[in-house]
């Protein structure tokens, strides 16, 4: 599958997975040009949270850190907190903050949080 095809189809999933657990979200037409600009906004109850999503058929990422500084400033515009959203090859998504990416830009299957991981963890900064 071509990559800008395969990103779409990831956004479009992640949206929907937001979506099936009562989230808004948004996906940004045209985030791939812009790079500033990230892929997903979502957010529930007064919260924001800043999605880049990145895929790769490897077992690693290699994530830019000047653009997940760039992730960062965005989601300070808003009041939001950044992330990335990571889908492995046949794995379920993970998610790591942009903070983190500054510290260690290589990225295996393994880190940062699972969907449902991330929920528990949205759920319990809103209380």
């Amino acid at each position: 599958m071509k990559s800008k095809l395969k990103g779409c189809r990831v956004e479009r999933e992640l949206l929907d997975r937001f979506h099936s657990i009562g989230f808004g979200c948004i996906r940004i037409a045209g985030s791939g040009v812009n790079k500033n600009a990230p892929d997903l906004i979502a957010g529930t109850q007064g919260k924001l949270f800043i999605i880049e999503c990145k895929s790769s058929k490897k077992n690693y990422l290699y994530l830019d850190k000047e653009e997940a500084q760039n992730v960062i400033n965005y989601a300070s515009k808003f009041g939001g907190t950044g992330w990335y959203g990571l889908r492995f090859d046949r794995k379920e998504w993970r998610f790591i903050k942009a903070e983190e990416i500054l510290k260690t830009n290589r990225i295996v299957p393994e880190e940062g949080l699972t969907f449902e991981e991330l929920v528990q963890f949205l759920e319990l900064k809103r209380k």
